[in-house]
């Protein structure tokens, strides 16, 4: 077998559901659109991480800084730095695997009329 054809597949995204993520972009998608487009093109969105989230909180309010904390302590983003006070942060996504994740999201948003 050579190895020049073999091609890897996405493995991981297809083993879980993101229920709750999804939730909370949908109730959120004017906002969030913008932000999960920076990250498929590789850049970094700048927040504050909340560390004492409540996973009701998220589904109920739904806040971007909960989402993007959520994102962030279950490995869908990854810290790209900090400001110097630790307050803020910039976060990024990790692969290709989840760069894709996030144009998926925002191909079904814009042409299926969720704007």
């Amino acid at each position: 077998m050579c190895l020049d054809s073999l091609i890897p597949a996405t493995y991981w995204m297809n083993t879980s559901q993101d229920t709750i993520i999804e939730d909370i972009i949908n109730k959120n998608k004017r906002t969030v659109l913008p932000y999960l487009e920076l990250l498929t093109r590789g850049a970094a969105l700048q927040t504050r991480l909340n560390p004492h989230s409540v996973f009701k909180s998220l589904k109920d309010a739904g806040s971007l800084s909960d989402l993007w904390s959520l994102m962030f302590y279950s490995g869908y983003l990854t810290l790209e730095k900090q400001s110097p006070d630790g307050r803020v942060y910039w976060l990024k996504s990790p692969n290709h695997e989840l760069n894709n994740y996030y144009r998926e999201i925002t191909e079904r948003m814009i042409p299926s009329g969720m704007l």
